[in-house]
């Protein structure tokens, strides 16, 4: 590779924004190219996904979301667990280490891990999605101008075991069903994604404002990938059947937002808003948090599993 070129991939790579990359480098060395455009809230606009618009959810949505958030006021004696208070005593000292560090520390405390007690629960760091149900542009014009939507990559993902990984005679879904699912798999470690997080440090200088648009465009990606399931299975899904939660996480708070899907001018546009914010040295706020991620874990579990598993028998008879 041209040095020059090595360069500037490297610091892009680093984050430090495009006009660093450019400027910097590309002008000092006369690399005559246009600076890379990151997925940022102008540039998903032109693949009609949007975040944090104060979108009023479906109503069908809004009765969801009320029902997990059912109870959250009295979660803390309700859960009577130590891992809101553990959270609260490692904050401080997770705001101080980098991104990977910071997550290690927290993660095990705040969200969902792989054990024993949920058998076809699976937990996967950094796993790509399958970039073939990124949203199309809503001009290919676009696309020349600000380049493609980068590859989807949440920090964490949650989904449901393969039958091959499972240790327990309880799985998702049976080895007749998953046949046929792992060539369209939109995660290749697991199946059927139901939240994911993104993770920002602030000694990196990163916040919630880095976090939400990769969180939006993982989620359309997610959102579009079920809409797809549905209509390969000749279903017509309700928007509940396609939703997505994700997590936008920055060492001292936690947004949790829902995603779905819309038809905007006779064209799916894919929408995040946020439905829970979290400090993270407040033990009450994390109890309610993982209250309502405990909720949203029963429901991935139950009814939602159950309608999968109608779809995915529907597409093998």
């Amino acid at each position: 590779m041209d040095p020059i070129q090595e360069a500037i991939e490297y610091i892009e790579s680093r984050e430090l924004g495009d006009d660093f990359s450019y400027n910097k480098v590309a002008a000092q060395f006369g690399v005559e190219r246009k600076p890379k455009v990151r997925d940022n809230e102008d540039k998903l606009r032109y693949y009609d996904i949007h975040f944090c618009q104060r979108r009023a959810l479906p109503a069908v949505l809004q009765a969801f979301v009320n029902e997990l958030q059912a109870d959250t006021v009295s979660s803390l004696d309700a859960v009577r667990s130590p891992n809101a208070r553990h959270v609260v005593q490692r904050q401080r000292r997770a705001q101080r280490l980098s991104e990977q560090d910071g997550i290690d520390l927290l993660k095990g405390m705040l969200l969902f891990v792989e054990d024993d007690d949920q058998p076809m629960l699976a937990v996967k760091a950094k796993q790509n999605l399958d970039k073939r149900y990124l949203p199309p542009p809503t001009d290919p014009a676009w696309v020349k101008e600000y380049g493609a939507l980068e590859g989807p990559q949440p920090d964490q993902l949650f989904g449901y075991r393969h039958w091959k990984n499972s240790d327990s005679a309880a799985t998702a879904f049976s080895t007749q069903q998953e046949y046929g699912l792992l060539s369209h798999a939109v995660a290749p470690a697991f199946h059927f994604p139901f939240m994911s997080a993104q993770w920002k440090s602030p000694k990196n200088n990163q916040t919630h404002f880095q976090a939400r648009p990769q969180g939006a465009r993982d989620g359309a990606v997610i959102v579009r990938y079920l809409h797809q399931f549905y209509a390969d299975a000749g279903l017509v899904p309700t928007v509940k059947d396609t939703v997505h939660f994700s997590l936008t996480i920055d060492m001292e708070s936690a947004h949790l937002f829902i995603h779905w899907e819309e038809f905007d001018q006779e064209r799916p546009a894919y929408y995040m808003e946020p439905v829970m914010k979290t400090f993270l040295d407040n033990e009450q706020q994390v109890a309610d948090l993982r209250y309502m991620m405990k909720n949203i874990l029963a429901y991935a579990m139950g009814s939602r599993l159950a309608n999968l598993r109608n779809a995915v028998e529907a597409t093998q008879t």
